[in-house]
Formats: structure tokens, C-alpha cells, sequence
């Protein structure tokens, strides 16, 4: 509007569309106007104003209920009374809408409650001070939330960064729906901000973490249950077994013997040597084949978008010196007698559209350097000094999360009775047994 750009001496209209991975464009008033084209979905309107006094503040509004080809023509105007408002014209034929925007000269108090980074049991809140009529004491700021289906409010204060707060709540329940909102009280005066919606994320368990599912299928043990080995998505679980139970038979059993079990049944993983080398494992994705007997292919990984903070469960482990020493990784030296030891790794990784990691025995560069490797959300493995001979212990691994935004699309856990078993080094009959298996979600991940 005319008197619009003369009331202000610079202004933006900034369009952010809620569809994640799209960024937001904006328009500077004076410059060209184009047509602005956005996926389906929820749009921002966000417009930034200095006035002639040299003051800057800002003013959103989230335009909701978007479908495909609708039309919006924004319109901004002088408020001035000071408030700011909304009209909408539609025509139904046409879906063409005409949203006038009343923005006033001298800045208002507006708050802002932006997008929450939810977790399965906790959530960090996020808002800003858009703009502001006078001086604001942090102390009196705050966040109020409530589960969408309840009418009550609870409160958290908000800790200030400049013109922007945080909080984080926890103990929250995981796959539930919440409200919050930003709200400052103070000398008789409130202002409260948009309202925004989040689901926290399921607290997702692991399938047949407790062993107690097996199948047998000639000679070659699954780890799962019958209809899940044959279903078209496959068992959740694989093992060596597949490549092993031809020529030593299966190295990878269940087993319920007194002592080698915490609860009903267990994971038997041992080491045996016949022609070559195997060390037993247990892993998340699926057996590929053998590479005649220099090694195998598999694929790591399974769909899993959770974010656990700890993987931990039961072990037992009677290993033996190392009587078949091919060597290992480089720069670890490895001797013919050593103790053998077994491992233990998970890594969330963000694969795209992938739906695996393949990796051959016969090729090293073929697996992750889960350190360095940027698909991986976080990642956490057990250490040498842990993976010894002992009786039944509880272990656990933190997982080391590089921030706390981005989401895995799978998980990869690796499990084997003997650490340098992708180089046909251990010892014959080392044996680990497994049980209980499970994640942990916590409300402080480790990050790096």
C-alpha cells in the first residue's frame, strides 16, 4: 500500500512454508514483486518494518487450511490505532484470497512461539520477542503447556537469549499431542503468543529384544519369529548363520540351559572354526550371500525414526585366546594368544530415500567410519575394557548424538562374539550370551 511505504523507511515480507527442507523467501517493498510458489501446507507471513523513527519490529501470521492451487494476494497497510488485523475474501470458485494485513507504526508487544524440537519424553521450547512497546523483564516470561486434549495450563520459565527464550520439558509422555504457548505477565499487563501444536515422539522398543522368538529353518537359526522371517519386510533381526549353517551349521542359537539365560530364553553367539573362521553375530538388517569363502555381503540398518539414549542389556561372555590371527584394522596389533573379546555398536543414521547399508567382508572401505561418517545421527560402542570374559553384567552404551535436531531414518545395531571377526581373527569357541536387549529414553542425550 502507498501510505504503507511511506510510513516506513525499509520493510520485508518473509514467506516461510511449514513443509520441512523449504526455505523461506522473502520480498523487500520497493523491489520487484513475482509470484511466489510453495509446496501444500501451512505458510508463515512474517513481515519486518523500520519505521521513520529508526525502530524495527515485526509482525506473523500463520495462514492455515492450504490446499492445492490456492491463490493468496497479501496486502499490508498503515494501522493507525495501533492494532493489527485480518480480512479474508474468498471466492470458492476460484480459491483466490485476499488477506489484508493492519501493521501499526510504533511497535506493539508480539510474541512468537516457534516450532518445538520434541523427543520422545521431553522437548525444548522455543520463542521470540517480535516487538515490543517497552522494556520486558525476562524474569516475568514464560512457557505454558498443556496435552491438546486437557483444558489446564502448567507453566515453565523461559531463560532469555537476547530477544529470544527457551525451556525444556521433561517427563513428558512419548506419542502424545501438547499445546504451548509464550506468555508474559507483569504490572497488570499480559501478552500471550500464537499457540503451536507438537506430538512427542514414540518411545520405540525393540522387536524380539528379549530373545525369546526363534525360528528354524533346515539348519540355520532366525531370531525372530516364523511369520516375521517369511513376511516380505523380513526378520528385524539377522545373523551369520545364513553363510555358517551350510558348512558349520548355526553359530547363532537360542538357548534356555540354567546359567546361560537371564529370563526364558537367550542369544548363544560362538566362534568355530572349520575351513575358515567365524565369529557368531547378531545384527539389525539382512544376510546378502557369501563371497565364496573370503567373506560375506550384508545390508545394515533398519527403519527406525526414535531417538533413544542408551542401548543396554544382559551379556555373558567365555572367551578364549586368540588361536586364528589374520590381523585386524590398521594400526592395532593383534597377537596369536591375546584374549579374544566381543563387541558391541548401534548408530542411528539418516540414510534419505536408502533403505540399507550394504556391506562386504572382503572390502573394509565398505563399512561406515561411524566417527566421521555424515549419515550418522548419533552413534555409541562399547569399549575393549567392558568386553571381556564375565558372568552375567548389565551393560550400557550412550549414544552420542552431534546435535539435537536432525532424526535418523534407521537403526544399525552390530553384535558379535568375537571383536576382529570381519578378519577371520578370534578364538575358536569364544561364546557370548545375550538377553534382554533394549533402548533407553532418557531426558539429557549425550552430544558431541
Amino acid at each position: 500500500d502507498s501510505e504503507f511505504q511511506s510510513a516506513f523507511s525499509s520493510a520485508n515480507v518473509r514467506i516461510a512454508s511449514a513443509v520441512s527442507g523449504i526455505t523461506p523467501l522473502t520480498v523487500n517493498m520497493g523491489g520487484t514483486i513475482e509470484p511466489i510458489y510453495i509446496p501444500v501446507g501451512n505458510f508463515t507471513a512474517t513481515v519486518n518494518v523500520t519505521n521513520q523513527a529508526g525502530t524495527s519490529f515485526s509482525m506473523d501470521r500463520v495462514i492455515d487450511s492450504v490446499k492445492a492451487r490456492d491463490h493468496y494476494i497479501l496486502t499490508y497497510k498503515v494501522s493507525p490505532q495501533g492494532s493489527g488485523s485480518i480480512t479474508v475474501v474468498a471466492d470458492g470458485s476460484d480459491r483466490e484470497y485476499t488477506f489484508t494485513f493492519n501493521v501499526p507504526t510504533k511497535p506493539t508487544t508480539t510474541l512468537r512461539a516457534n516450532a518445538a524440537n520434541t523427543w520422545s519424553n521431553f522437548a525444548i521450547l522455543e520463542g521470540e520477542v517480535l516487538s515490543s512497546e517497552g522494556t520486558l523483564d525476562p524474569a516475568y516470561m514464560q512457557f505454558e503447556y498443556r496435552k491438546t486434549e486437557e483444558d489446564n495450563w502448567a507453566s515453565a520459565l523461559a531463560t532469555p537469549s537476547g530477544e529470544k527464550y527457551s525451556t525444556k520439558l521433561i517427563g513428558l509422555t512419548p506419542n502424545t499431542a501438547y499445546t504451548y504457548r509464550m506468555v508474559y505477565v507483569k504490572d497488570g499487563k499480559t501478552f500471550t503468543s500464537n499457540e503451536v501444536a507438537f506430538t512427542t515422539e514414540a518411545a520405540t522398543i525393540l522387536p524380539n529384544g528379549n530373545m525369546e522368538d526363534w525360528y528354524l529353518s533346515g539348519k540355520c537359526w532366525y531370531p525372530d519369529s516364523e511369520g516375521n522371517v517369511n513376511s516380505d519386510a523380513g526378520s528385524f533381526w539377522d545373523t551369520s548363520n545364513p553363510g555358517a549353517a551350510s558348512i558349520i551349521g548355526s553359530i547363532t542359537t537360542p538357548t534356555e540351559t540354567s546359567g546361560n539365560t537371564k529370563n526364558g530364553k537367550a542369544a548363544q553367539l560362538q566362534s568355530k572354526f572349520k575351513v575358515k573362521f567365524a565369529a557368531a553375530s547378531l545384527y539389525t538388517g539382512q544376510f546378502q550371500g557369501l563371497v565364496g569363502l573370503k567373506g560375506a555381503k550384508l545390508r545394515f540398518g533398519q527403519p527406525f525414526t526414535a531417538r533413544p539414549t542408551q542401548f543396554k542389556g544382559w551379556v555373558k561372555y567365555n572367551g578364549v585366546p586368540i588361536d586364528n590371527n589374520n590381523g585386524g584394522p590398521a594400526g592395532v596389533t593383534i597377537n596369536t594368544g591375546d584374549p579374544d573379546l566381543w563387541s558391541a555398536y548401534i548408530a542411528l543414521v539418516d540414510l534419505g530415500s536408502a533403505d540399507y547399508i550394504e556391506v562386504n567382508n572382503t572390502d573394509m572401505s565398505t563399512f561406515p567410519d561411524y566417527n566421521t561418517d555424515d549419515r550418522v545421527v548419533a552413534y555409541g560402542a562399547l569399549p575393549d575394557t567392558e568386553c571381556g570374559n564375565t558372568d552375567w553384567k548389565k551393560f550400557e552404551i550412550d549414544l552420542v548424538y552431534r546435535n539435537l535436531t536432525r532424526k535418523p531414518t534407521h537403526i544399525i545395531i552390530v553384535i558379535s562374539s568375537s571383536k576382529y571377526g570381519d578378519y577371520f581373527t578370534g578364538g575358536n569357541g569364544s561364546t557370548l550370551y545375550l538377553d534382554d536387549l533394549e533402548l533407553s529414553y532418557g531426558d539429557n542425550p549425550t552430544t558431541k
